[in-house]
């Protein structure tokens, strides 16, 4: 499939990378920390692309194939890359046609960074768009965005779009933050930006158990402070709600150890149902027959982000210890060590080609947890109702 897509000069493909795994922010279950805490997940390696190692892996000849760019990434927030702006500039250079979007919480930089971005957006005439990840307003935005001084993010939303930049918010609809929608697209118009739209955050779905249940919320000495909620108006999962907190944890250890791989010992036999779903891959976009690759800030490339999330870490359960068996040696998937066509090719014989397996003969637990066909984890998560354009 993504081999195809290279081969076939009518199709093009698109890139989600993430140029840092760094970040400004600690927002609660970003897959960065030690889940619910602001403490770094310390198996996490911290890459950052330069524009020269972006020049060598992204020559003319690649990028005149690729048709859009998602410069998002698991780890780390764009902005905090200090050649962000040079290596989004030779994208655009290089190829004018590329649409390119760039997912930020905002709240990192200063004006002037912002500003500078501004104009080369505006001069892009659309093809280069920020998305601003704001989820509430002054009083509850830090909820979930902790460290995200709500003045700064301001500053940098102005800087941007008063001289022209085109921008776009994105809103996680949370219990705490779901009276706010209303006054949220009031303010987008002050902000100048294009458009607003609302999602629901995942994580809140307990897969096993068949419920949709509250996240802790913990200091970095590991107390809890408060509880995550999915929003009550716009329905958040597949599975019925279990408010239940009496087994969460007040106090858990701020640390952790990087678990030693054991390719040998992996048990499949919680798996079994999604095993038989059938895989709708969200990395291929089915109405043009083209696919989606996920490129880390170290030059790795994971057919999505959802297996890059498991492979970028060394602290996993099944799905990340299978992953990292399914996509070795490393270096064989890394832009520095081995070719684009050559990576594409194996991405096609360790995934696509064993879809229609078990999980013990080499199909992706993942894929069957995120792309299987009955998941409870809905493909498009914007909220079409309330999506304002």
């Amino acid at each position: 499939m993504w081999l195809k897509t290279l081969k076939e000069k009518d199709k093009l493909f698109h890139f989600h990378i993430e140029l840092t795994s760094k970040c400004n922010a600690a927002c609660p279950h970003c897959p960065r920390f030690l889940k619910g805490l602001p403490v770094r997940e310390p198996s996490l390696n911290l890459y950052e692309m330069d524009l020269d190692s972006v020049k060598k892996w992204f020559p003319k000849e690649v990028l005149e194939s690729v048709g859009s760019m998602n410069i998002c990434g698991n780890f780390g927030d764009p902005s905090v890359c200090k050649d962000m702006v040079e290596i989004v500039e030779y994208f655009h250079k290089t190829n004018p046609n590329t649409n390119i979007q760039i997912r930020t919480n905002g709240g990192a930089r200063n004006a002037d960074f912002w500003e500078k971005l501004g104009k080369i957006s505006y001069k892009s005439h659309w093809k280069i768009m920020v998305i601003f990840s704001i989820d509430g307003l002054e009083d509850t935005n830090h909820i979930y965005r902790r460290r995200v001084k709500w003045n700064n993010l301001v500053r940098n939303v102005k800087a941007f779009t008063y001289v022209g930049g085109y921008a776009a918010w994105e809103y996680l609809i949370f219990k705490h933050n779901e009276h706010q929608i209303e006054e949220a697209k009031k303010l987008k118009e002050h902000f100048r930006m294009d458009y607003i739209s609302f999602k629901r955050p995942l994580g809140f779905e307990n897969h096993f158990h068949k419920k949709t249940q509250p996240l802790p919320v913990y200091n970095k000495e590991g107390e809890l402070e408060y509880f995550l909620e999915p929003a009550k108006e716009w329905k958040n999962s597949d599975y019925p709600w279990d408010g239940d907190t009496s087994e969460i944890p007040t106090k858990v250890n701020n640390f952790t150890n990087s678990c030693h791989i054991d390719f040998s010992k992996i048990d499949y036999s919680n798996y079994k149902d999604v095993e038989k779903r059938q895989i709708n891959c969200k990395a291929y976009h089915v109405d043009k027959d083209e696919v989606e690759v996920y490129i880390n800030s170290n030059g790795d490339i994971r057919p999505c982000c959802h297996t890059g999330t498991e492979l970028d870490r060394n602290n996993q359960g099944v799905e990340g210890r299978q992953l990292k068996k399914i996509l070795s040696p490393a270096d064989k998937f890394n832009l520095g060590t081995n070719s684009f066509e050559n990576i594409m090719k194996l991405i096609d014989n360790r995934f696509v080609n064993k879809w229609d397996k078990s999980h013990s003969k080499g199909r992706c637990v993942k894929c069957s947890l995120m792309c299987g066909q009955s998941s409870a984890v809905d493909s498009n998560r914007l909220y079409a109702d309330i999506n304002e354009i």
